[in-house]
């Protein structure tokens, strides 16, 4: 990461608008952003686990909202119109779903990684395509964030045996090269 961000400091152009590919991507990200907060704190409503409630409050509030307000920011100083977001849902009871309707621990795992993994491969595309280097820094810090995240939820879905692994391969001996 020191490396990229000696790269952004270094090599600083002068400031253009943002293209449209920049636009587009920022945009994009912002409404991804609004709609993982908003999936996130449904899915807050289906557990009861200290560790799976932690890691999606702490996804929110030091990823998921910082990143949100920060492209908000970004769009109203680029005169970038934000998209309507889809409004967080209430707090409700754990206990009040049903057992065939409450999703279960390792389901919820996977959709925050799946989450993850989206956010992952925006953030990476959108900083690919910037010409802007404030663009680019903000992207790269967003990448790392979300990485950061990533890595967490990894290591409790291997703790909990939550994590999908796909079988191991072995080479065989007689394989030709």
């Amino acid at each position: 990461m020191n490396i990229l961000q000696s790269i952004f400091q270094s090599i600083q152009g002068p400031k253009q608008p943002p293209h449209v590919g920049e636009v587009f991507h920022i945009w994009a990200y912002y409404v991804e952003l609004g709609e993982s907060e908003a999936i996130l704190t449904v899915l807050l409503n289906h557990t009861h686990d200290v560790d799976l409630k932690q890691i999606m409050e702490h996804f929110i509030a030091d990823v998921l909202t910082p990143q949100r307000k920060a492209l908000g920011e970004l769009m109203k100083n680029e005169g970038i119109n934000p998209a309507e977001l889809t409004p967080i849902a209430a707090k409700a009871d754990e206990k009040a779903i049903p057992p065939g309707a409450k999703m279960t621990h390792a389901l919820l795992a996977q959709m925050i990684m799946v989450k993850v993994q989206g956010l992952l491969l925006y953030s990476y595309q959108t900083l690919a395509i910037c010409l802007r280097d404030d663009i680019g820094r903000i992207f790269l810090g967003f990448f790392h964030t979300v990485l950061a995240q990533g890595f967490t939820l990894k290591h409790t879905m291997q703790q909990r045996g939550w994590l999908k692994v796909p079988p191991f391969y072995y080479a065989s001996s007689g394989a030709s090269q």
